[in-house]
């Protein structure tokens, strides 16, 4: 017998059996929904439609393990495991149609897992139409985004897992510098006075940044020591460069612009030196390229928080995921890895350091003039126009440098020029000849000096001059041993009246041209009398690290002997000593245990019995007062092996004589 009810009652009984089921009440219900207005018991009960099948995907064994919806577009995505292939499959309500977003093969880059599920899906969705942006997290894969119009452009494994990652990796070296002299504003050099390092950032696609790379060394070659007898000042504490070129990587397709940042030694703020778009630049991903700095604008200040950040510590993997704001923020997550090798056992720390001094060693390089012959209006030979500068014995071996102290004078004009050259040495050279045949020496005399030159007073109108160009520049040549380097030649016009205008030349000659050759380009050392501690740092792909891990034996001290030697630490990492496991490259920190110090440099001193008196001159002064304690590194004799420490006792002021 079929028993029907009404529903007057409003209520669902399942508690009894349906014969006893009371007229206006319900036993059970499908597909059913009552709607009730705001404030009110009365409702209405409609039929809704259950489970349609809306596509055929035909996806071997497939299952699915999340799911999300987006109103605002009127889609569904659904995360599917298969058999032979992981999708995440939109599909639009409106039309009806399913589409693919991401397909890779299983096991790979989705990375889906039996078991597991996708338990937070959320969108940002773009005002500008440069497509939305979907965040999935909850399996055991990392926390992940992409982009959802540009991810179906990838097809079937054409993405690697770290594009779709939130975390965006940095740049996982330094940028790499090498001094060079830049014909702009070459009156002046902005980088005289100033230690400055070098990092960089990548921009992302759809706005995000890295976290900074590693910052370079300062960026200062100083000239030859040159004491000032008046203010004691070492005038060859000077950068001999104007301008630095700093080579970069572009990063992959997905990165799609380049800060170039910069900060002083004195100070923890970044300044952007610019913004380099890829697309504008015409440059190719995972390319090497290189600009020129020479610190002559005004540049942009980042947060001081992007200099200590050193990494985006964004969780191995996190159970829950929300929106604050336009922010992702996670729950019940695992950050940071524990410090096992790949055997099981903890990663043991047993690295030692060496030292390694070298002998700084300079040559002066002899040079002899000759004159040179010219006929490009009338004959005429100049004398002392041609350098000949000898190389016998000279070692051209990579890390060496080449020093060019230019000072000569126009033989008509008597125009001065000085200026200094320099070439760093960055491969080995059979002879001067494989040398200028294999390297950008030539290039960098002939063509970037002979600008320099121009800009910085080769060229200087004479009365009646309308204009002046150079007429030859620096040569180069060589016979044998012998480099040789022919002067520059200008060409004025003169402004005659009436017309033509007439021309005429003035040949350069050299005065006083000095050139040293060092085996050692930049002699930084670390200092003598301080022991310097070692700390290694390991990274993963994402720029993640570790904290400062150090062995027992990470500390060494170098004595006062090594005060004029160039002092380097050697590391030598044992095969035993394996990386934990999840991390690929490593770095490491140094800490010095004394801080700032004074360099006092005295030429006379009085003996006074057993006291000596020491006659202190220009900036010397300010840096003592009584009772200091310093330390003698150097008397009359030459650099002391041995620790001499002295006390001031008593400053007065004399009258002179």
């Amino acid at each position: 017998m079929k028993i029907q009810n009404n529903f007057s009652l409003g209520t669902v009984n399942q508690d009894v059996d349906e014969r006893f089921l009371p007229p206006n009440a319900l036993r059970d219900a499908e597909n059913f929904v009552v709607v009730t207005g705001e404030g009110s018991d009365l409702g209405v009960g409609k039929n809704v439609s259950g489970n349609v099948k809306s596509s055929n995907l035909a996806i071997v064994g497939a299952k699915t393990i999340g799911c999300a919806a987006l109103p605002s577009k009127n889609k569904v995505y659904n995360f599917i495991k298969g058999t032979n292939h992981d999708y995440i499959i939109e599909h639009d309500l409106t039309t009806g149609t399913d589409g693919i977003v991401l397909q890779s093969t299983t096991g790979t880059r989705l990375n889906f897992q039996t078991g597991e599920r996708i338990l937070n899906v959320d969108f940002f969705v773009s005002a500008e139409g440069n497509g939305d942006l979907m965040a999935f997290s909850g399996d055991s894969n990392p926390p992940r985004v992409i982009n959802i119009d540009r991810a179906k452009t990838w097809g079937l494994d054409g993405f690697t897992a770290e594009e779709l990652m939130v975390i965006k990796a940095p740049p996982l070296y330094p940028p790499t510098l090498e001094g060079t002299t830049s014909s702009e504003n070459a009156e002046s050099n902005n980088l005289q006075d100033r230690f400055l390092s070098f990092c960089y950032r990548w921009r992302y696609k759809d706005g995000y940044y890295s976290a900074i790379s590693s910052w370079t060394r300062y960026f200062f070659v100083p000239g030859n020591f040159n004491l000032d007898f008046e203010s004691f000042e070492n005038l060859g504490m000077q950068n001999i460069y104007n301008a630095v070129d700093i080579t970069f990587n572009t990063g992959l397709r997905e990165v799609d612009a380049i800060d170039v940042i910069f900060k002083l030694s004195n100070s923890s703020t970044p300044y952007v030196v610019e913004r380099f778009i890829k697309s504008e630049e015409g440059w190719a991903d995972d390319t090497e390229q290189t600009i020129q700095f020479n610190n002559s604008k005004v540049y942009n200040v980042l947060p001081e928080t992007e200099y200590f950040k050193s990494f985006d510590n964004v969780p191995l993997t996190a159970v829950s995921q929300t929106v604050i704001g336009n922010r992702l923020a996670y729950g019940n997550f695992v950050e940071g890895r524990d410090l096992i090798d790949k055997n099981g056992n903890p990663v043991v720390m047993d690295y030692s350091l060496d030292l390694v001094a070298n002998n700084i060693v300079g040559s002066d390089l002899e040079i002899e003039t000759e004159s040179v012959d010219y006929n490009f209006d009338t004959p005429i030979t100049i004398n002392d126009a041609q350098l000949n500068i000898d190389f016998t014995d000279i070692d051209l071996v990579a890390g060496s440098s080449i020093f060019i102290a230019f000072d000569i004078k126009s033989d008509t004009e008597e125009i001065e020029f000085s200026g200094l050259f320099s070439f760093l040495l960055n491969d080995d050279y059979t002879d001067l000849a494989d040398f200028l045949a294999n390297s950008d020496f030539v290039t960098a005399l002939q063509t970037d000096y002979t600008a320099y030159f121009a800009e910085n007073g080769g060229i200087t109108l004479p009365d009646g001059a309308i204009a002046g160009t150079i007429q030859q520049g620096f040569l180069v040549g060589s016979a044998g041993d012998i480099l040789e380097i022919t002067l520059p030649v200008v060409k004025y016009e003169i402004d005659e009246d009436p017309d033509p205008n007439t021309f005429t030349y003035d040949y350069f000659q050299d005065v006083l041209t000095v050139a040293n050759f060092r085996s050692i380009a930049v002699s930084s050392s670390l200092k003598s009398r301080r022991s310097y501690e070692i700390c290694m740092i390991y990274r993963d792909e994402q720029g993640r690290k570790t904290t400062a891990l150090t062995s027992e034996d990470n500390t060494l001290f170098i004595p006062n002997e090594n005060a004029i030697t160039q002092n380097q630490i050697q590391v030598t990492i044992p095969p035993t000593q394996l990386p934990p496991v999840g991390f690929t490259t490593y770095k490491f920190g140094i800490k010095v245990n004394k801080g700032i110090y004074q360099q006092i440099i005295a030429s006379v001193f009085f003996t006074d019995g057993t006291f000596r008196w020491v006659k202190l001159d220009g900036e010397n002064k300010s840096k003592v007062k009584e009772g200091d304690i310093l330390v003698v590194k150097k008397d009359s004799l030459g650099p002391l092996a041995d620790v001499v420490k002295v006390k001031v006792l008593e400053i007065k002021l004399h009258e002179e004589d």
